[in-house]
C-alpha cells in the first residue's frame, strides 16, 4: 500500500468516534492482526536477549519492566519461560486482548522446541514448567499472574505504580521511537528512579520510517524530508513517529544521568545510496550519513 494512502485511511480512523474494541476489530479484518504471529515479537526479544548475553547479564531470577505493552505482552511472556523472576509491563492505554493473550501462549508452546535450540544458553529447566502454566490458563489474566507479570496503565504516568530501585532490568521494544520528543527525559528520569543501583536499562529502537515497511516506492528516511510542520500532517495517531535519530536519543540517556555501555546500530544501505540525492530538510543537514540512515539501534545503560 502507498504511504500516503495508508496515511489517508489512518487520518480517517483517528476522527472517528472508534472504541478500542472497534479498531481491534478493524485491525483483524484489514491490518495486522489478520495473520497474527509472535514471530516478530519474539525475535526482536532474542536481539534484546543476545545483547545481554554478550554483555554477560543475566535475565535468570531478575525483576524486569517494560512501557509499551500493546495488545499482548510477548517479550515478558518470552522472558518469563526464560526464567525472570517478575515483570511489570506499563502503557499509557488499555489495550490488552483475552484472545490474543491465549493465542500467544498457544503459539510458544507450538515454538518451545525450536526456541530451545535458537537460545539453549537462556533455556532452562523452568521454561516447561512456564509453558505448562500458560497451556492451563483460561484467559489473559491467568496467563499473566502464573507468569509472574503485572499490568499497569496510566495515560500520563505509565510508571508510576513501580517503587523506587525495584526493577533489575527495564527494558522497550520499538516503543521510544512512537513516544513525542519532549515526553522523553521525564520518561528516561522515570525509569532511573525505578531501577536499582546496580542495574541496566535496554531499549531496541526502531528509527526508519514507518511507512516505508509497507511501500517499497519509498526508503526508510523518506520521512526526513519535511518540516516539522509537514510531518506533523502526516504523524496520525495510529502511527506517531518522533523522527528522531540515535544520536539524539543517545544525548538524553546521558543528560537524563545513565553511561551508555553497549550500543549496536543498523544501517540501512539503500538510504546511505540515495542519501546523495535525497532532499533533506533543513532540520536533518547537521547529522552524519550514519546517524540519519540508521535503521534500529539496541543500547544498554546504567544509572549513575
Amino acid at each position: 500500500m502507498r504511504w500516503k494512502t495508508k496515511y489517508l485511511l489512518q487520518r480517517i480512523l483517528s476522527h472517528l468516534p472508534l472504541t478500542r474494541s472497534q479498531y481491534y476489530s478493524l485491525q483483524k479484518l484489514f491490518g495486522g492482526f489478520r495473520h497474527f504471529s509472535i514471530n516478530s515479537k519474539v525475535d526482536q526479544g532474542i536481539s534484546l536477549l543476545d545483547a545481554l548475553h554478550e554483555n554477560n547479564l543475566e535475565l535468570r531470577e531478575k525483576n524486569t519492566a517494560e512501557i509499551g505493552t500493546g495488545w499482548v505482552p510477548i517479550i515478558p511472556m518470552l522472558f518469563s519461560i526464560l526464567g525472570q523472576q517478575g515483570c511489570s509491563t506499563c502503557d499509557v492505554s488499555q489495550l490488552l486482548r483475552d484472545d490474543l493473550c491465549i493465542q500467544a501462549a498457544k503459539q510458544f508452546s507450538t515454538a518451545a522446541n525450536s526456541l530451545a535450540k535458537r537460545i539453549p544458553w537462556a533455556w532452562g529447566d523452568e521454561a516447561m514448567s512456564a509453558l505448562n502454566r500458560m497451556r492451563a490458563s483460561q484467559n489473559a489474566a491467568e496467563i499473566l499472574a502464573n507468569l509472574q507479570i503485572s499490568y499497569f496503565t496510566d495515560p500520563t504516568q505509565p510508571l508510576r505504580f513501580l517503587g523506587d530501585a525495584s526493577v533489575d532490568i527495564f527494558f522497550t521494544n520499538d516503543t521510544l521511537e512512537h513516544i513525542p520528543s519532549e515526553q522523553l527525559p521525564p520518561l528516561f528520569s522515570q525509569i532511573h528512579r525505578v531501577l536499582k543501583p546496580d542495574s541496566v536499562m535496554i531499549h531496541l529502537v526502531d528509527c526508519s520510517d514507518h511507512y516505508s515497511f509497507g511501500d517499497l516506492g519509498i526508503n526508510r528516511i523518506n520521512f526526513l524530508r519535511f518540516s516539522p510542520s509537514e510531518w506533523n500532517r502526516y504523524n496520525t495517531n495510529f502511527l506517531y513517529q518522533n523522527r528522531l535519530r540515535p544520536s539524539e536519543f543517545r544525548a538524553m540517556m546521558i543528560d537524563s544521568g545513565f553511561a551508555v555501555e553497549y550500543w549496536q546500530q543498523k544501517q540501512d544501505q539503500r538510504s546511505l545510496e540515495e542519501l546523495e540525492k535525497f532532499p533533506l530538510n533543513s532540520e536533518f543537514l547537521n547529522f552524519s550519513a550514519e546517524d540519519l540512515c540508521a535503521s534500529s539501534f539496541i543500547v544498554i545503560a546504567r544509572p549513575e
